[in-house]
């Protein structure tokens, strides 16, 4: 306070009383609010394995105005350091350990706030072992000792003699699982497909798991067996290839079309040009999308109902990993795509906003980000021809809000986005790169984005047929969009105006099947299984799952 300050005036002395008010006193304003900040990924728990490449995002926020940057740690460590939304950081090469990942969000008045922790692990190379994993017995107290008994894949273990056993002793068990080193008795069978099952012996009795789906020794696989009574993990070495062998020969998944079965969580493989039947796999509940990624040799399968990934053998058309989704439960892995190289499968997460990014080469998740807005869940996520970009469709129900990002595959970083107040099912980009079509049911429309300037393009009119699925055909241009359990489908193009098809019984005789002849793979939940179309409407060829069922998705490997 200013007491007095004193002026003469006209001989009159005229004292002054002025109170000095702090500017923002003045103005009515309250003191400056910290920004809140919370981590986004990757999820507390994370593990990656040596040389780990981690994208680390963060949702911030200040209730007075922008954020001036926000800045990522790893322990005492800064990862790096962004100013624009979303903020993101890119840790490479990131050693073996433990590390405590934290954002700080500065806001522009220099105010900042630190996110609470997320503990990530970096893993060293898995040494080549072979462990067998097992819930011992409810009876484990008159269990004398546990056997482990392989059969070749199509053996019933019920009548059949094991081809190879092993004596596990009765381990003791840790956090209520039991292991047992089983690389001896592995690395003594032949390269195959095998299934296994733990038989639990008592005096006069013996009761064996369920048995395992098939798996291949000449792969890391990780297979379960029983309904988690059995877990066995076998890292052996791919036996080397004789000099001039060719990568096709041990590719014979040419003009394969492969089809899930929702109701028996199967994944078929048929022979495109003749309709026979390659083989079934099974996989995880509730298959819902599936993607053969270029030239590594396996399919990778969305199982909806159980949060995992399968990986299925292209050549034996068998079951030989399963790659879980990190917790908690609920992630609902809901589309698949792979990078132009095979060597990314990417998996749209629909009961979150994530996209994790699987390492083909050793299966494993190699990253995780964030493609969609909070609270919203990834309806389809899309890598581009160049393999520089992933394009992702999500939506958030509670708000009737759809997005469409364009992302940086490498990085996770947001490049652009649309935001349009339309419930939004499935996303194709045209194989130039330039055009994306989405589907957009309620409206009996299909929205066109123009990717070159980022700007929707204009909605093509589909009536009656509420299009959900979209396919993008074998010309790379053409799209075709229908709805479960109609005979109806819309054809599309960057170029072409939209064509109403009614889809009718065509020449489905047996004969080859050229890649001109036919337009599109479609899941045929009426007929059970998959109808090849021709440019006509007319089904040139039918799939046919074995033993029925409701195919959730169809994809064509023409390699």
């Amino acid at each position: 306070m200013l007491a007095v300050v004193a002026r003469i005036i006209c001989g009159i002395a005229i004292v002054f009383s002025v109170a000095v008010v702090p500017v923002a006193a003045q103005k009515g304003s309250k003191p400056n609010q910290p920004p809140q900040v919370v981590l986004t990924a990757p999820m507390d728990g994370a593990v990656f394995q040596v040389p780990a490449s981690i994208v680390i995002t963060a949702d911030a926020s200040d209730p007075e105005g922008p954020i001036a940057d926000v800045s990522f740690y790893a322990g005492a460590t800064l990862i790096g350091t962004d100013s624009r939304k979303p903020f993101t950081a890119s840790w490479t090469n990131a050693a073996a350990g433990t590390y405590v990942l934290t954002a700080v969000a500065r806001d522009r008045d220099g105010a900042m706030t630190t996110s609470a922790p997320r503990t990530v692990k970096v893993t060293a190379a898995t040494a080549s072992h072979s462990t067998a994993t097992f819930t011992p017995s409810p009876d484990d107290s008159i269990v004398q000792r546990y056997v482990l008994d392989v059969f070749v894949s199509t053996a019933n273990p019920a009548t059949a003699t094991p081809i190879a056993s092993q004596d596990l002793g009765k381990p003791a068990p840790v956090n209520g699982e039991c292991s047992a080193d089983i690389s001896a008795t592995l690395a003594r069978l032949a390269a195959g497909t095998y299934i296994a099952t733990v038989k639990a012996v008592a005096q006069d009795t013996s009761s064996p798991s369920a048995p395992s789906p098939a798996f291949s020794i000449a792969r890391t696989s990780t297979t379960t067996l029983g309904s988690g009574d059995l877990a066995a993990v076998a890292d052996e070495a791919q036996p080397s290839e004789p000099a001039g062998a060719t990568r096709e020969r041990s590719r014979p998944g040419r003009g394969t079309v492969w089809a899930t079965n929702a109701s028996t969580n199967l994944v078929t493989a048929f022979d495109a040009a003749t309709g026979d039947l390659r083989g079934t796999a099974p996989v995880g509940l509730k298959p819902a999308a599936l993607v053969v990624p270029r030239d590594v040799g396996k399919a990778y399968i969305a199982d909806e109902g159980s949060d995992t990934v399968s990986v299925v053998d292209e050549t034996l058309v068998a079951s030989i990993a399963a790659i879980a989704l990190p917790a908690p439960a609920g992630r609902k892995p809901h589309s698949m795509s792979s990078s132009p190289d095979g060597r990314f499968a990417y998996v749209g997460e629909g009961g979150s906003n994530v996209v994790d990014v699987i390492d083909t080469s050793s299966d494993r998740i190699s990253t995780r980000f964030a493609a969609g807005q909070p609270g919203s869940g990834i309806r389809a996520a899309i890598a581009d021809a160049s393999g520089d970009y992933l394009y992702a469709l999500s939506r958030d129900d509670n708000r009737a809000i759809s997005t469409f990002a364009a992302i940086e595959a490498a990085t996770g970083r947001w490049l652009w986005a649309l935001e349009f107040a339309d419930a939004a099912e499935d996303a194709v980009i045209t194989a130039d790169g330039r055009t994306a079509f989405v589907s957009v049911p309620a409206r009996n429309a299909i929205r066109r984005i123009d990717l070159a300037t980022h700007a929707i393009a204009g909605d093509l009119p589909v009536a009656g047929t509420r299009p959900e699925t979209l396919t993008l055909c074998t010309d790379g241009s053409t799209v075709t969009a229908a709805s479960p359990g109609s005979n109806r489908i819309a054809i599309m193009g960057e170029h072409r105006a939209t064509e109403i098809v009614e889809i009718i019984e065509g020449p489905t005789a047996a004969r080859s099947l050229s890649g001109a002849e036919v337009l599109c793979y479609l899941t045929d939940s009426v007929g059970g299984g998959v109808m090849a179309i021709d440019v006509s409407g007319a089904i040139a060829r039918r799939f046919r799952l074995p033993g029925g069922g409701i195919p959730g998705a169809a994809v064509i490997d023409p390699h």
